[in-house]
């Protein structure tokens, strides 16, 4: 899923709002790193438990039918290995998309649950950027900075699980359509933002 998202959303950016197409190139700079561990993992386990040495036959029919259930049912095995599968904690902190370097670059951003109680998530869907403003700032124009992007803006005082979530008390993040941070600022600047746009149409 996190593939198809990934991918699919660069080429709406290329194909409709004219971004450059090196946008393309950093698919497989984000999601070729992920890859590889994974097929390297699968090897791994598929040798384990399909060969015929003493210790994998002794491990598969043996040692497993009395651990799994053990291992399994630990709570900190099973918050990782949603978080495997799930692809939460994949990271993107180098590259074309990283943008200016932060604690949340590259990062999914953070779930929060909202005082209306929607989800922090929920409002940043679709194939757009997002603008995440907190604090009492003036975001006139930046709904020119790039097609269809969506401004959310919480001032400050409001939203106290939501700033604490990202861990600002002020400042500016900025969304990419499959809710990774493509940087962040403690500070509304649009002479950054404008930087970061206009890279996307190198």
């Amino acid at each position: 899923m996190q593939d198809a998202h990934n991918l699919a959303w660069k080429l709406a950016a290329v194909l409709k709002q004219n971004a450059s197409e090196k946008l393309l190139d950093s698919y497989e700079q984000e999601r070729l790193p992920f890859a590889k561990s994974l097929v390297g993992g699968t090897d791994q386990a598929f040798t384990t438990m399909a060969g015929e040495t003493g210790f994998s036959v002794f491990f598969r029919t043996q040692l497993l039918p009395r651990i799994a259930p053990l291992i399994l049912g630990l709570e900190f095995v099973q918050d990782r290995v949603f978080k495997r599968l799930s692809q939460t904690t994949i990271e993107y902190k180098e590259g074309f998309l990283a943008g200016i370097h932060s604690h949340l670059t590259g990062k999914r951003l953070p779930h929060s649950r909202l005082t209306s109680g929607k989800s922090l998530l929920g409002l940043i869907s679709g194939q757009a950027f997002h603008l995440i403003v907190l604090g009492d700032e003036d975001t006139k124009g930046a709904c020119d900075l790039w097609p269809g992007i969506c401004i959310h803006s919480f001032p400050e005082g409001t939203e106290p699980e939501l700033y604490k979530a990202l861990g600002m008390r002020r400042g500016m993040i900025v969304v990419r359509p499959d809710q990774y941070v493509a940087f962040s600022s403690n500070q509304y600047s649009t002479t950054l933002l404008n930087r970061f746009f206009s890279n996307l149409h190198a």
